[in-house]
């Protein structure tokens, strides 16, 4: 398990999908990821999929060259 100052911001999704995507390319790649809503509405977010903010990816340090990397290789 990753602890939280082990943990820097990569991207932040505008929505579930768009979080679901990255974290799912993430993990096929060996990359641990954790999602953190940006917003104190997470409500929202657990009802409709809706961020009013986006959704805040985080990998370990050591992993986000080889993130970054991916996340470009995808458009984002």
């Amino acid at each position: 398990m990753m602890k939280k100052e082990e943990l820097i911001p990569l991207y932040t999704a505008k929505d579930n999908l768009e979080a679901a995507v990255i974290c799912d390319a993430l993990t096929q790649n060996r990359i641990a990821s954790v999602q953190q809503d940006e917003s104190s509405m997470g409500v929202l977010n657990l009802y409709g999929g809706f961020s009013k903010t986006g959704i805040r990816i985080y990998v370990a340090e050591e992993e986000m060259e080889k993130a970054k990397e991916l996340l470009e290789g995808m458009g984002f």
